[in-house]
């Protein structure tokens, strides 16, 4: 009898535990998924409305300190620098101006391309993406955004190196 009773806890143990480890592995799955910064990034980056350019503060400092808030966890330092070199940032804002619309992003597509060591052997991953996003105004439509953006491993995170998107 006793031999059954430690079977069956065992069993049960046993499937509890991979039970747990199932949901803890399903819920840290983004965390390791390499390209969750770059479409959080996208996701931001393509999301502007009408009055957001009227929002934006005028001065260049505070501009900054704004974008580096919104974007700066999902990129890398010289990643950001040059996105503020290029005012890539305020791009999807002056679009959603000059439609007199709203834009939200509905999908996101990323499509693998290279892979490389820069000099400084860090791996580089270069991906195109689609960016669909519904654009609200006068007349609700779906509207597509192309580019394209560069992954680099820092600190054991891809984060989005470099910034190119197509307006």
């Amino acid at each position: 009898m006793k031999n059954r009773l430690f079977t069956r806890n065992s069993t049960i143990f046993f499937l509890a535990a991979i039970t747990a480890f199932t949901v803890i592995i399903s819920i840290a799955m983004p965390f390791f998924k390499p390209t969750s910064h770059a479409e959080k990034l996208l996701r931001e980056f393509y999301t502007a409305g009408t009055n957001d350019l009227l929002k934006l503060p005028n001065d260049p400092q505070q501009l900054s300190d704004l974008w580096l808030k919104v974007y700066g966890a999902h990129m890398t330092e010289e990643g950001f620098e040059d996105a503020m070199a290029g005012r890539d940032f305020i791009r999807c804002v002056k679009k959603a101006n000059e439609l007199k619309s709203d834009i939200y992003p509905k999908k996101i597509l990323l499509n693998k391309g290279d892979e490389v060591k820069d000099m400084n052997g860090r791996e580089l991953h270069y991906y195109n993406y689609t960016v669909v996003c519904q654009v609200t105004g006068k007349q609700v439509m779906d509207m597509n955004f192309y580019g394209k953006l560069v992954l680099v491993k820092s600190n054991y995170q891809w984060l989005v190196d470099r910034i190119e998107p197509e307006f």
